[in-house]
C-alpha cells in the first residue's frame, strides 16, 4: 500500500490484498464504496480542496496511477508493480461468483463486454445521461441493485461525476453492495484503448498509447501532470 501526504487512506497496489477486501466486503455484506486513483484524479485533488475532501470518504482507494507506483518505488527503492483499474476489472468480469451491475456505459458496449466475458451473472441499467451528478434517478439504482442482490455496482461515468455518484449512494446508505468508481475500465477490456506491455520500475507507457489515440484531449491532460510533477514528488514526504 502506498501512503499519500493529504490522503487519511493509503492507495492499495497489491492485487491480492485488492481482490481480498473485495471478497470479504461481500460476504459479511458490508458496503464498501472504492475510488480509482490515476494520475489525472491526483492532478484535479492537488488543485480543488472541495474533491481533495470527496476522494478521503471513500472507504478505499485503489491506485491507478503508473507515475505513482514508479515515483514510490524510485524514493524507496522497491520492486512494487501496481494492479489497475483495468486489471481489476478484467479479473472480476470474469468472476461468477458475484452478481455485478454496471452503470454509465451504453447498452452496446455492455454486451460486448458481457459476450467477452460470458459471465451470466453480469448485469446492465440503461441510467442515462445526466450532465449534473445530482440529476440521476438514485431510487431507480437502489431499486435494481437491492432486488437482483447485487454485490457489485461499477460505476463508470468518468472522473470526477462517478465519484459525486458513488458518495452519493454511499450518503443514502440503503445498498451493502461493493461500488467501485472506475472510470474507462471496460475500455481496455475491450481493447477500444490499448493497455501497455512496457513497464519499467513500475511506470506503464499506457499515457504514450493514449495520446497516440485521442492526441488533443490526452496530451493536454499528460502535460498538467507533468507540470505538477513536483507536488506529486511531495506526496510522498
Amino acid at each position: 500500500m502506498i501512503k499519500l501526504k493529504g490522503f487519511e487512506k493509503s492507495l492499495y497496489v497489491e492485487k491480492n490484498l485488492i481482490l481480498d477486501l473485495i471478497d470479504s466486503s461481500v460476504k459479511e455484506e458490508t458496503p464498501m464504496h472504492m475510488s480509482i486513483i490515476d494520475a489525472v484524479v491526483l492532478n484535479r485533488a492537488l488543485k480543488d480542496e472541495k474533491y481533495n475532501k470527496l476522494l478521503n470518504s471513500f472507504d478505499e482507494l485503489l491506485c491507478d496511477s503508473s507515475l505513482i507506483v514508479f515515483l514510490y518505488n524510485w524514493i524507496y527503492n522497491k520492486k512494487i508493480k501496481g494492479f489497475n483499474g483495468p486489471d481489476l476489472f478484467e479479473v472480476l468480469v470474469h468472476e461468477k461468483k458475484y452478481n455485478q451491475l454496471i452503470i454509465g456505459t451504453t447498452q452496446e458496449m455492455f454486451n460486448e463486454v458481457k459476450n467477452k466475458s460470458s459471465n451470466k451473472n453480469l448485469f446492465y441499467l440503461d441510467i442515462g445521461f445526466k450532465n449534473n451528478w445530482k440529476d440521476f434517478n438514485y431510487e431507480l439504482i437502489e431499486s435494481y441493485v437491492l432486488s437482483n442482490n447485487i454485490n457489485i455496482l461499477w460505476v463508470m461515468l468518468g472522473n470526477p461525476k462517478q465519484d459525486y455518484v458513488s458518495m452519493k449512494l454511499k450518503d443514502r446508505g440503503l445498498i451493502n453492495s461493493v461500488v467501485i468508481s472506475s472510470g474507462a475500465a471496460y475500455l481496455f477490456y475491450l481493447d477500444s484503448i490499448k493497455n501497455s506491455t512496457i513497464e519499467i520500475k513500475g511506470l506503464k507507457f499506457l499515457w504514450l498509447r493514449r495520446i497516440l489515440q485521442n492526441p488533443r484531449r490526452q496530451l493536454i491532460r499528460s502535460l498538467e501532470v507533468l507540470k505538477n510533477i513536483k507536488k506529486f514528488i511531495n506526496l510522498f514526504k
